[in-house]
């Protein structure tokens, strides 16, 4: 059994602190950028965290062994590249998580990770 709370303390919660971690992240190792967004969202949805806080989400990136005070000295600039990441998200059609894009052709969901295959195979 996958380990889930339904009703989170901490959701909807504002992820901006968290994503602009993970984008300074996947700059350098976007293994570690996944690894700690993975950390971020089990603390929402297994752990009843709220990283929307500061402190939480530097007693994260410790368990995950990643400065996080480096990462959130670059809030700015990534708030910035996360609006432009966004920006090219909506002139691609892209509405959701997860959705992949190939040759301009938008799959949406895990439902149609079949047809992106196909896609993809030609």
């Amino acid at each position: 059994m996958i380990p889930l709370t339904l009703r989170p303390k901490f959701f909807p919660v504002n992820d901006e602190l968290a994503a602009t971690m993970v984008i300074a992240l996947r700059e350098h190792d976007m293994g570690e950028a996944i690894k700690f967004a993975g950390a971020c969202l089990s603390g929402v949805w297994v752990e009843d965290r709220d990283i929307s806080n500061r402190s939480t989400l530097l007693e994260i990136a410790k368990e995950q062994n990643i400065d996080g005070d480096s990462l959130l000295t670059r809030f700015e600039e990534m708030r910035s590249i996360r609006k432009l990441d966004s920006e090219n998200a909506i002139q691609r059609s892209v509405f959701g998580a997860p959705t992949y894009v190939t040759d301009k052709e938008v799959f949406w969901g895990q439902d149609r990770l079949e047809l992106l295959e196909y896609k993809l195979r030609g």
